[in-house]
């Protein structure tokens, strides 16, 4: 262990000593990682967690721990609570979505390089890793979008065989999945103004959704500090699908409004 690294966790261990709430206990956590001494950090990490349950940063330390410790599912429920705790916090969303892709879940995957994107719009990695999902999931979104061309729409006078209805939660719940993904594409499309707008009308029909307020703070701190997403190059497929993905998230959008 080299002398500076050996004087910074004494440092670490001192002040934690002193005050056992503090939190360097984070940094600390990260030093004993790095060691390879997973033991001792996950056993600080833990209880720093517990005095500080609330900071992020001591979320994303005891993920890494968990992901060292080949924990996904714990990394998972930490940096989710990170997340919704910094969410302009660039590292956490993007352990996430390197968590989500471990646990094979493409669509979370995506909508978190979606927000490191949208965070930080030059970010090489999130920028190939939003192509390369978009075209993974394209077939879910058209299965999705051709199972609602099935719902009756004019002749709903029809008697027999109906279509079962399915329960109101389940209907909203669904419709305010697309608000989401429609707003997810507006902001990586850096089109705050109709961000706000669909996440406010979303607010004034589902009401104060997590998801909805997690992402009026994003907006809301994008707008007084804009980053312009024209510089990045996609390619022209990827452009037109995401076009084609905004209308008819947008489509959606104004069919939920009408009959909310």
């Amino acid at each position: 262990m080299h002398e500076i690294e050996a004087d910074l966790i004494e440092k670490y261990q001192l002040l934690l000593q002193k005050d056992p709430k503090s939190q360097v206990f984070a940094p600390l956590t990260e030093a004993y990682r790095k060691m390879g001494l997973l033991e001792e950090a996950f056993r600080i990490a833990v209880r720093g967690v517990q005095y500080n349950p609330n900071f992020g940063g001591g979320r994303i330390a005891l993920a890494k721990v968990f992901l060292d410790r080949e924990n996904a599912n714990g990394a998972l429920e930490e940096l989710e609570k990170a997340v919704d705790l910094s969410p302009d916090n660039i590292l956490a969303h993007s352990l996430l979505a390197e968590c989500y892709l471990k646990a094979q879940k493409p669509k979370e995957a995506l909508r978190s390089f979606k927000m490191v994107l949208f965070l930080a719009p030059n970010n090489e990695k999130a920028m190939k890793a939003v192509r390369k999902l978009e075209s993974l999931t394209a077939d879910e979104y058209e299965d999705d979008l051709f199972e609602m061309k099935q719902i009756p729409q004019i002749d709903y006078l029809r008697t027999e065989d109906p279509a079962p209805l399915r329960p109101v939660g389940e209907r909203q719940g669904s419709e305010l999945e697309r608000i989401l993904s429609l707003v997810d594409a507006f902001i990586v499309r850096n089109d705050i103004e109709k961000a706000s707008a669909a996440l406010q009308e979303s607010e004034r029909s589902f009401g104060a959704h997590p998801e909805i307020i997690k992402r009026l703070k994003l907006v809301n701190q994008r707008a007084y500090q804009p980053e312009d997403l024209s510089d990045v190059e996609l390619p022209s497929r990827a452009k037109e699908e995401l076009d084609g993905k905004i209308d008819l998230l947008r489509h959606l959008l104004a069919r939920v409004q009408r009959h909310s």
